[in-house]
C-alpha cells in the first residue's frame, strides 16, 4: 500500500502544477483553472497523510486524478477561446443608485429567509421537546441529538412537513447571506450575511447532524466569492492573512463542532471518549477519498443509473428513486473499525454515467466554469448565480454532489429570481450584463 501514498503525493504535485498554470492563465486563484485542482491537489495530500488508517488503492486515485485533469482541459481550452475571441470583455459596471437598489433587495430577501429559518429551528426545537418529553433546557436541546439521530438511522423521520419546509430555507439564507456579506457596506448587513451560519449551526443541534453546517457554510463562501470576483472584476485576493487566519479557526471550529455532535449522537450522558471522537470525525470528513479508492478497487460496474446518485434530490422528489440515507447505504469499512459511506462526487458520475461520460462531464464543468468566471470577472453580474454553483460544486466535491438534497437547489431558484427578477435596477446600462451598445458612425 505504500504505492498507493506515493501515487496520492504524486497526483498532488501534478494537479498543484495544473493549478499554478491555472493561475498564470485565469490570473486569480479564483478562476476555476486554478481553485478546483489545487484544491483537490489538498485533498489528496490529507488523504495520502491518512493512508495508514484510511488505506488508498492506486487505481481509484488515477480515475481521481483523471477526472481533474479533464476539467482542467475544458478550463484551459475555455480561456484560451475567450483570449482569442473577445468573449469577456469588459462592460460598463452598474451604476451607484443601481448598486445600492440590489443591496436593498438582497437585505430585504435575506432577512426574510433567515426569518423563516429561524422560525424552523424555533419550532424543531419544540417538537423534538414536546414528542421526546423533554424539558426545555440547554441540557434539554442537547439531549435532543441523541433521540432524533436514533430515529434518523433507523429510517424514521417524525419530523412534521411545515417544520421542515421552514428548514428548507437554510441554504437559501446562506447563499444569500454570502452574496449579501460580499456587497455590505455596513457592520450590520454583515451581520445579517452571517446570521444564517448561525441559525445553522443552532438547528444542526437537535439533530445532531452535521450535513447541514458544512453545506451552509460551503454555500455561504460560493456566494461570497462569486459575489468578489463580479465586484472586483476577477481581482480579488484569497491569499491573504485574514483569510488564511480564517481558513485555520474554521478548521478548528469544524472538527469542534463535528466532535461535539458526534457526542450528543451517543448520548451526553455518556463518557467523553475524545480521541475515538477525532478518529471518526477524521474518517468522516476525510475518509471519502480512501472509500471511493477501495469501491473503485472493487466494483464490478453495472447498467448506468441515468442521475440516480449525482441528482439523488430531484430523482426522490419525483419518485424515480428513494434518496437513502448518506446516499450509499453500503459503507466502506477499514482498520482500526472506522468505515465510511461518503464516496467523493466521482462515484456518482461514474455509476451514473460510466466512466468516459463521467470524463466528459468534467469536460464540460470545466468550460462552463470557466464561461461562467469570465463573464462576471468582466462586470455581468448575473452570472454570479452560475458561478457560485460551481464554487460550491468544487467545495464539496470531495464529499457527495450538491444535488443530493432538494432544498440545496431551491437556494439557486431563489437567488436566481434575486438576480433575475425584472427591476429598474436592470434599467440604463443592462446592468453591466451586456457591452454598451455601438451607434453606427460614432466616434
Amino acid at each position: 500500500m505504500a504505492s498507493a501514498m506515493l501515487v496520492a503525493f504524486g497526483l498532488a504535485v501534478v494537479l498543484a502544477g495544473l493549478g499554478l498554470l491555472g493561475r498564470f492563465v485565469g490570473g486569480n486563484w479564483l478562476a476555476p483553472a486554478a481553485l478546483f485542482p489545487m484544491f483537490w491537489a489538498l485533498v489528496l495530500v490529507v488523504a495520502a497523510a491518512f493512508h495508514g488508517v484510511l488505506p488508498l488503492h492506486p487505481g481509484g486515485l488515477w480515475v481521481i486524478g483523471s477526472m481533474v485533469a479533464t476539467f482542467q482541459a475544458g478550463a484551459l481550452l475555455m480561456h484560451y477561446a475567450a483570449s482569442g475571441s473577445g468573449a469577456g470583455a469588459a462592460v460598463a459596471p452598474l451604476d451607484e443608485a443601481s448598486r445600492e437598489a440590489l443591496a436593498l433587495r438582497l437585505v430585504r430577501v435575506t432577512a426574510v429567509v433567515v426569518a423563516l429559518e429561524s422560525v424552523g429551528v424555533v419550532a424543531l426545537i419544540r417538537f423534538g421537546g414536546a414528542t421526546f418529553g423533554i424539558e426545555p433546557s440547554l441540557e434539554g436541546l442537547f439531549r435532543l441529538g441523541y433521540q432524533f439521530s436514533a430515529l434518523r438511522y433507523v429510517g424514521v423521520d417524525e419530523v412534521p412537513g411545515r417544520v421542515r419546509l421552514l428548514l428548507y430555507w437554510t441554504y437559501p439564507a446562506a447563499l444569500l447571506g454570502g452574496m449579501l456579506a460580499a456587497m455590505a457596506r455596513t457592520s450590520l448587513r454583515r451581520l445579517l450575511g452571517v446570521l444564517p451560519l448561525l441559525a445553522a449551526v443552532v438547528g444542526g443541534i437537535p439533530l445532531a447532524s452535521r450535513s447541514g453546517i458544512v453545506y451552509s457554510l460551503v454555500m455561504f463562501v460560493a456566494g461570497f466569492w462569486a459575489v468578489q470576483v463580479w465586484r472586483s472584476r476577477g481581482t480579488y485576493s484569497v491569499l491573504r492573512a485574514r483569510w488564511m487566519v480564517g481558513v485555520v479557526l474554521l478548521g478548528v471550529g469544524l472538527m469542534a463542532v463535528s466532535i461535539t455532535f458526534l457526542w450528543l449522537r451517543l448520548g451526553i450522558w455518556r463518557r467523553l471518549l475524545v480521541e475515538a471522537l477525532v478518529l471518526g470525525t477524521m474518517g468522516d470528513f476525510f475518509g471519502s477519498v480512501a472509500a471511493f479508492t477501495t469501491w473503485f478497487a472493487t466494483t464490478d460496474g453495472g447498467p448506468p443509473a441515468l442521475g440516480v446518485f449525482t441528482f439523488a434530490g430531484p430523482f426522490d422528489f419525483l419518485g424515480f428513486a428513494t434518496r437513502l440515507q448518506g446516499v450509499y447505504q453500503m459503507p466502506v469499512d477499514f482498520p482500526g473499525g472506522y468505515s465510511s459511506n461518503i464516496y467523493t462526487v466521482f462515484r456518482g458520475l461514474i455509476e451514473d454515467f460510466g466512466l468516459a461520460t463521467a470524463w466528459g462531464v468534467c469536460f464540460l464543468v470545466g468550460v462552463l466554469s470557466t464561461i461562467a468566471y469570465q463573464r462576471c470577472a468582466a462586470g455581468r453580474i448575473r452570472w454570479t448565480v452560475v458561478l457560485s454553483l460551481f464554487y460550491a460544486a468544487a467545495l464539496y466535491s470531495h464529499l457527495y454532489s450538491v444535488f443530493t438534497h432538494n432544498s440545496v437547489i431551491v437556494a439557486w431558484v431563489v437567488v436566481a429570481a434575486v438576480w433575475l427578477w425584472p427591476s429598474r435596477i436592470w434599467a440604463g446600462s443592462g446592468a453591466g450584463d451586456r457591452p454598451p451598445r455601438q451607434v453606427p458612425g460614432a466616434a
